[in-house]
């Protein structure tokens, strides 16, 4: 494959750069940046209306089966969201609309402590990204704003 070395990617080749992020295998062909890492950020009404359809996404995919075949869990994870709202469900003390609406706002609560938590944590780049993003858009995203970032092989 003929690509430009000095280019961040090959579009090409888009899963084989992942491997090698993933491996390793990408250096940073300048001095080391004076971050250690990234924080995505996304606009707190797109985040939320993602935590919303993702929520329903779950729901009809399965949820509430799913939880009601759990084996005995521990008591870590008897606090993972979602497990009490649809366990309270099951036990009839709310619909399950409700259950949902529980999850969701458990999830938005839980994604603004992060945003805090990651805010306070330094040596994180900032970088934003589009709630429609796909996959490999947000990955372009991160490697836009890694300019040192270059293929070492």
């Amino acid at each position: 494959m003929n690509c430009d070395e000095n280019a961040l990617y090959h579009p090409d080749d888009f899963e084989g750069l992942v491997e090698r992020v993933a491996e390793g295998e990408e250096t940073w062909a300048e001095d080391l940046p004076d971050y250690r890492g990234i924080r995505l950020i996304m606009d707190r009404s797109e985040l939320n209306a993602r935590i919303h359809r993702r929520v329903h996404q779950m729901v009809e995919s399965g949820l509430v089966g799913g939880v009601r075949n759990l084996p005995p869990l521990s008591p870590t994870a008897e606090k993972a969201i979602g497990i009490r709202e649809i366990r309270a469900h099951l036990r009839g003390e709310l619909t399950l609309p409700e259950s949902i609406a529980a999850i969701q706002a458990a999830t938005r609560q839980y994604a603004r402590r992060q945003e805090k938590w990651f805010k306070r944590e330094p040596g994180l780049k900032p970088v934003t990204i589009s709630g429609g993003d796909s996959m490999q858009e947000v990955i372009l995203s991160v490697f836009a704003a890694l300019p040192g970032l270059r293929n070492a092989g």
